[in-house]
């Protein structure tokens, strides 16, 4: 039986995340949702039967997508994932169906998310590795709860009146509004892992706003109100607000959309970084395509500010953007990151552009580090300044006292490293 994916890794056909799986009346769906394919290969394996039609989303954006458009019988989820982890998914999922049953499974168990965990309902809360006959059991039992209900998949939008229809723009406006309002930024960790500092933080917008909440909802609403501009403003006076919040003299990479290079407040005295140039990366995508594009690189250096590439990739296309935005900093894209560990070619492509990157006299940044592993993995292959969230969570602040258990969590970093190195 193959495991279906809503968005995927592999040549197997099988139905996109953003359309409705034809329904079958037989089999039990039930959703695997896991960034680890190994993990969820071995899941596959032990779950396969003849009355299960399995599916596989490898995050948590992925299973959203699934879950709006499919009825499940049953959904195992790992806690740790990048983007949205299973707690926030378990909460989208209660929003969305309220009686599938849901199944917890995490490497890195903590007090908080188990209460959570059973006050979303979730059915049980596993600790990898998971005991294969426990898995098979608790599935079977979350399938058989499911059918027990007496209405299996069926709250999944039967009623007519149940179905939303699209939101206006004036409902849209109204909700953006509250928004920005509501606005607020936190702050990722960059460290360079040799010599055990915090180097710079990623300025991550976030609003109280419960619909807009996901900053990519967020983004698509000011897109669709032609509203970038605005929304960068208040996203900069949020940053200028808090910085002083931030350690020491360290960097703050701040994203810009192509679409706010456009805007003059960016290169004005009403830019409110102005005062912090120094101390300000603004990071910018190869998507750019901004006609006078060198202009506005070269307005902005001149006002004291850095540039960073975001979402590096590799090949002709990485060097051809290097050679573009001739940038201060690089961040690596996540795809090349996640289990580098395992994946000798992912290593290759990385070292190269380290060593790229280190004849350019661009400084490389590796985000999406999830992992010890992969963390020491990229500090074997000379890519030292990492974020992720192995070393922090995003925060409000980050004062002297904050930093100091993720100094502490590099230097036990460092020191596994060279025991292992050593023993090598």
């Amino acid at each position: 039986m193959e495991l279906q994916q809503g968005i995927r890794r592999d040549s197997t056909a099988t139905p996109s995340s953003r359309e409705s799986v034809p329904f079958d009346e037989v089999r039990k769906r039930v959703l695997i949702v896991e960034d680890d394919d190994a993990v969820a290969s071995l899941y596959r394996r032990v779950l396969t039967r003849p009355d299960y039609q399995l599916y596989r989303a490898s995050d948590g954006d992925e299973a959203v997508s699934l879950v709006e458009n499919t009825p499940f019988d049953a959904i195992v989820s790992d806690l740790a994932m990048p983007g949205m982890n299973g707690v926030a998914l378990l909460k989208f999922v209660r929003n969305h169906d309220r009686d599938v049953p849901i199944v917890i499974v995490t490497g890195k168990p903590e007090l908080d998310s188990a209460i959570t965990a059973v006050e979303c309902g979730a059915l049980r809360y596993l600790l990898k590795p998971v005991c294969i006959q426990e898995l098979r059991d608790t599935v079977a039992q979350a399938v058989g709860l499911r059918s027990a209900t007496g209405s299996p998949r069926g709250t999944f939008a039967t009623a007519a009146d149940e179905v939303p229809s699209a939101p206006t723009r004036e409902s849209i406006s109204a909700d953006f509004g509250q928004a920005l309002d509501s606005l607020y930024m936190v702050y990722q960790p960059i460290v360079q892992l040799r010599r055990g500092l915090v180097v710079g933080y990623e300025a991550l917008v976030r609003t109280r706003h419960q619909p807009l909440s996901r900053p990519r909802d967020l983004l698509a609403a000011a897109e669709e109100l032609d509203a970038i501009q605005e929304l960068g403003r208040k996203a900069r006076r949020a940053v200028a607000d808090t910085i002083d919040g931030l350690a020491g003299s360290s960097l703050v990479f701040v994203n810009l959309h192509e679409k706010e290079l456009l805007d003059e407040t960016l290169y004005s005295s009403a830019n409110p970084l102005r005062e912090h140039a120094a101390r300000v990366v603004f990071e910018l995508t190869e998507q750019v395509g901004v006609d006078d594009m060198d202009s506005c690189l070269r307005t902005l250096r001149h006002g004291g500010f850095l540039l960073a590439i975001d979402d590096l990739g590799a090949g002709y296309r990485a060097l051809n953007q290097l050679a573009t935005f001739d940038p201060d900093f690089a961040k690596i894209d996540t795809s090349l990151v996640r289990n580098i560990d395992r994946e000798p070619s992912k290593r290759m492509l990385v070292s190269s552009l380290v060593s790229v990157c280190g004849k350019l006299d661009v400084q490389l940044v590796c985000e999406g580090v999830d992992t010890d592993r992969e963390a020491t993995c990229l500090l074997g292959i000379g890519a030292e300044t990492q974020q992720g969230h192995y070393f922090s969570k995003p925060r409000a602040s980050f004062t002297l006292e904050a930093q100091e258990p993720l100094v502490r969590k590099m230097e036990q970093l460092r020191k596994s490293y060279r025991k292992r190195n050593a023993s090598e």
